[in-house]
């Protein structure tokens, strides 16, 4: 299943992205984070062992999350404003949990916020990373839900203390079923983007795949993903250029 907003709609794919249908059932829309030239932007945030359980980052509008795919819950009220905002940019649901991470707070001004209750019609957030940062993806570690990835950040208690895992990229998407795997979207100048690999978490990279070229000039990130069943098959969603499939072939 791939999902992609397009301001206030909603629209699903069942069948790798070659047809597409409105979605907004229980669902009035909202804009969701519109991420920067150089990075992407996790603005769905699955629980991977349940596709009607989701949170989606709606940027000034804030964080919802919905358990039936059809109702959905704001958080607003539940966690703090940074630097007088309360935008959500991206986010991330634990896998069969109750932890959600999110990223408060204008682009470039945010902190990590946890709740470990999101059950609850009142869940509790408390900030976990105090450090104003700019994040654009937050992902759990589909083979340990322990492990938490924001941008170059990585956490191994369930997102309680956090640690730089490379100061050289930012993990823009993980493996869902091997956590070790993970990915980094670059987009560079003049349209071109690169996708770089780990295998040991974000200690070593490769650059398993060609370069590619259909990115529109100055175009700025959707979402990234990957292929749960082959490594060597990814989704790009570029804003006014459609969704690119890369693969090594």
């Amino acid at each position: 299943r791939l999902t992609c907003i397009q301001y206030d709609t909603v629209s699903k794919s069942t069948d790798n992205g070659s047809t597409w249908s409105y979605s907004n059932s229980g669902y009035s829309g909202v804009t969701r984070g519109v991420a920067s030239v150089l990075n992407d932007n996790t603005a769905f945030a699955w629980d991977t062992t349940n596709a009607n359980r989701y949170l989606i980052c709606g940027a000034d509008y804030g964080a919802r999350i919905t358990t039936d795919g059809t109702t959905f819950r704001p958080l607003h009220d539940f966690y703090s404003a940074v630097s007088g905002r309360k935008s959500v940019l991206c986010g991330a649901i634990q896998p069969g949990g109750n932890v959600v991470i999110i990223a408060v707070g204008d682009r470039g001004t945010q902190n990590l916020q946890r709740s470990t209750n999101t059950g609850s019609t009142t869940p509790v957030f408390t900030i976990v990373n105090p450090a104003i940062k700019e994040y654009d993806c937050i992902f759990f570690n589909g083979s340990d839900t322990t492990i938490i990835y924001a941008g170059n950040q990585k956490s191994t208690d369930s997102g309680a203390t956090w640690a730089t895992v490379t100061s050289t990229y930012k993990i823009s998407a993980v493996h869902p079923t091997n956590g070790n795997i993970v990915y980094y979207a670059r987009l560079r100048s003049g349209g071109t983007a690169t996708i770089h690999r780990s295998s040991d978490a974000g200690i070593t990279w490769s650059e398993p795949f060609a370069n590619i070229t259909t990115a529109p000039s100055g175009g700025t990130w959707g979402q990234f993903a990957v292929d749960p069943n082959d490594i060597d098959r990814c989704y790009l969603g570029m804003r006014g250029g459609g969704i690119t499939i890369i693969d090594t072939g």
